[in-house]
């Protein structure tokens, strides 16, 4: 699927590619358009450098980015950092939830434990381990994935105070369409 005129064409209509871009070969159109035309990055003059940057100080920032710190971590003006985070935000936003399951689906629920071992932690951090024991996955966390068959997959990690009859009760009302 090529781009022609700004949207999607099924059909592949022959382009000429130069410097700019592309030009579209169909005698009524003979419009130019680039490789970024319906993407995020369209009518910016952000080198894409920047943008790649901008995604991933996004997306691994734990608690999110303001625009004040994307803007220095970057080197550009606070208010185009703000463009940056919108853009990119609106894209990272997921706009509908697919449901698991359904007529004649089979969805398989399974729960591991994550964590390492006591013998391989810090000396303060075993200390407080070990006084807070309350069995063998005192450290632990466990976290639960739904396997759709042939489909989608869904995971879900355990809260301290959660038992895991309360996780999966709420997994299933939340996101299992039954």
């Amino acid at each position: 699927m090529e781009w022609c005129c700004n949207m999607p064409t099924l059909r592949r209509r022959k382009s000429i590619q130069n410097k700019q871009g592309y030009k579209c070969r169909n005698i009524e159109c003979q419009k130019k358009f680039t490789s970024i035309v319906g993407t995020i990055f369209e009518n910016t003059k952000m080198p894409l450098r920047t943008w790649f940057g901008a995604i991933y100080l996004c997306a691994n920032h734990k608690k999110g980015i303001s625009s004040l710190q994307l803007g220095r971590d970057l080197g550009i003006h606070q208010s185009s950092a703000w463009f940056l985070l919108h853009r990119i935000r609106e894209t990272m936003k997921e706009i509908n939830i697919l449901k698991l399951g359904g007529e004649g689906c089979i969805v398989e629920v399974d729960t591991t434990i994550v964590g390492g071992k006591a013998k391989n932690m810090h000396k303060s951090k075993r200390k407080a381990v070990k006084g807070n024991t309350t069995g063998a996955h005192a450290n632990k966390t466990a976290v639960t994935a739904y396997v759709e068959r042939g489909g989608n997959i869904r995971f879900d990690v355990k809260d301290a105070g959660e038992t895991e009859k309360g996780l999966l009760e709420n997994t299933l009302i939340r996101i299992l369409f039954l």
